[in-house]
């Protein structure tokens, strides 16, 4: 059967209309700066996201202390077998193992709590007016407690290790002062905020697909994780 053949005016019109949907498609997603939110509003307190979003930022700080410190303590100890030789995964593989945790846990949280993960970015993204002050505090919250269980876990199941080697907490290398360790903390926190601030930022395109890999990528190569620490110290005060 042959197919109609449409008038002039309406094949003009069907025309204009594709390359009206072609500009749309192929220009560049204009720059969008989303408002900043109020700091003292305490309406998300009635609604379940807000609580969904605290069990995913402890949960989260759960795995991701469970992970990273049962890796350094299992390293460790394997390293420090006098009749063995290249064990363990060696610095690379424990920096690996926060970034690669990172990347998972972000996958699966930034779509219920943001995938914060860690106080810092939570402060930052308060100080930035993105979070309101009752969302910051109780993330800063759930967080910490998550990474006080996560470390209880490891304890529980690596009891001698983890109390031989310090529950793998973070102490200054020989050589360097307390100034020059804080320091480090310091710009590592801000390459840590400045990745996920930058892969976020509005004016990029397709960006939230790539967002994991760029802050676990900054996570992996720096320490900057306060809450880490926080978690093991709790645990040998209470012991």
């Amino acid at each position: 059967m042959p197919s109609p053949i449409l008038p002039a005016k309406e094949v003009e019109e069907v025309v204009t209309a594709n390359e009206e949907v072609t500009d749309i498609i192929v220009q560049r997603v204009p720059y969008w700066d989303p408002p900043t939110v109020r700091a003292l509003d305490t309406s998300e307190l009635t609604t379940w996201s807000l609580y969904r979003a605290l069990i995913g930022e402890f949960t989260a700080s759960l795995i991701l202390l469970y992970v990273s410190i049962a890796t350094v303590i299992g390293y460790r100890n394997q390293s420090s077998a006098a009749d063995e030789r290249c064990t363990g995964v060696g610095y690379l593989g424990v920096a690996w193992s926060f970034g690669a945790t990172v990347s998972v846990l972000v996958y699966s949280t930034s779509g219920v709590s943001g995938g914060h993960i860690n106080p810092a970015v939570t402060f930052a993204l308060f100080i930035a007016g993105k979070v309101t002050l009752v969302r910051s505090v109780l993330y800063v919250a759930a967080q910490c407690l998550g990474a006080v269980v996560g470390v209880g876990i490891v304890k529980g199941i690596m009891k001698h290790p983890y109390d031989d080697f310090g529950g793998g907490a973070n102490a200054v290398a020989g050589g360097y002062s307390l100034g020059a360790a804080l320091g480090a903390e310091i710009f590592g926190t801000f390459v840590l905020a400045y990745t996920v601030f930058s892969a976020t930022d509005p004016k990029r395109t397709a960006r939230d697909a790539f967002v994991p890999v760029r802050r676990s990528r900054a996570f992996s190569f720096s320490s900057q994780l306060a809450r880490r620490d926080h978690g093991r110290r709790h645990l040998m005060i209470c012991r």
